[in-house]
C-alpha cells in the first residue's frame, strides 16, 4: 500500500514539473484588445477634420453664396476709395491677384503686398498689346488701369454671376466675348457698364474671376471686356 502511494505521488510531482516546464497557454484578454480598439478609434475620431460651414462642401452654389458678394462689394469699395488695403482683402497669399487688360491678353500677376500697394506703386508693367493696334501697352496700374475700372464702378453697373452673354454682361463687338478658358478660375462674377442709349459700342465690363481656398471665395483674376475692332 505505501509503495502504491509513493508511485501516485511520484507521477504527481512528474506531472507537475513537466506542466512548468513548458510554456503555459494564456487565455485572450478581449477586455484589453476591446479597450485598445476603441483607443485607436477615438484618437482616429480626433485627428479626421469634420465638415465646418466655411468648407468647400457645405458653402452654397457660387451664384448664391453670400461671401461672394461680401467680396465684390470689399473690392468695389477698394477702387472707388484708392484703398490697396480693401482690395488686399479680397485675395490671397498663395495666388496673389492676376490683371488681364484684354481676356486674350497675358496676365500681370501682383502679389498680395504688391496688390496692397496698387494706388501709390509708378512700377511699370507690360500688359500685352492694344487691341486693334497691336502696339505693346506699358504703364503702371494707375495710368493703364486705374481709370477704366473706376469707368465701370462709379457708373450705372449691373453685376452679373457666370455669364458675359450679350445685353447681359457684354455689348456689341467685333471680337469674341468669352471666359479665358486658360484661367483655373471657373466662375467670376461680371460688373457691367452698360453703353449709353446714343453710343451703344461705350461699354465696358471687369470680370472677378473667382477661387475657394478653404471654403472662403477669394478674387485671383481681373479681366476687362469691352468693344474690340
Amino acid at each position: 500500500m505505501m509503495k502504491w502511494c509513493r508511485w501516485i505521488t511520484g507521477l504527481i510531482i512528474m506531472a507537475l514539473l513537466a506542466a512548468c516546464s513548458g510554456k503555459p497557454e494564456v487565455a485572450p484578454n478581449f477586455s484589453e484588445s476591446t479597450e485598445n480598439t476603441e483607443t485607436v478609434l477615438e484618437s482616429t475620431e480626433t485627428i479626421v477634420p469634420t465638415a465646418s460651414p466655411a468648407s468647400p462642401t457645405t458653402v452654397p452654389p457660387f451664384c448664391e453664396d453670400p461671401q461672394v458678394m461680401q467680396v465684390v462689394d470689399q473690392f468695389i469699395q477698394g477702387v472707388e476709395a484708392e484703398s490697396g488695403q480693401k482690395i488686399g482683402k479680397t485675395i490671397t497669399e498663395s495666388k496673389g491677384l492676376n490683371i488681364r487688360l484684354e481676356w486674350w491678353n497675358t496676365n500681370v500677376h501682383f502679389t498680395k503686398d504688391e496688390a496692397v500697394k496698387l494706388f501709390e506703386d509708378d512700377t511699370s508693367y507690360d500688359w500685352g498689346i492694344a487691341d486693334g493696334s497691336g502696339a505693346p501697352v506699358q504703364g503702371s496700374f494707375m495710368d493703364v488701369v486705374q481709370a477704366k475700372l473706376l469707368d465701370v464702378v462709379a457708373g450705372d453697373y449691373v453685376i452679373r454671376c457666370d455669364t458675359l452673354d450679350f445685353g447681359v454682361a457684354s455689348g456689341p463687338s467685333a471680337g469674341l466675348v468669352e471666359w479665358p478658358a486658360d484661367i483655373p478660375a471657373q466662375h467670376y462674377i461680371a460688373i457691367y457698364r452698360p453703353a449709353p442709349a446714343d453710343q451703344e459700342l461705350d461699354w465696358r465690363t471687369w470680370v472677378l474671376g473667382f477661387e475657394y481656398v478653404e471654403g472662403v471665395p477669394y478674387i485671383s483674376y481681373l479681366v476687362q471686356y469691352h468693344w474690340e475692332i
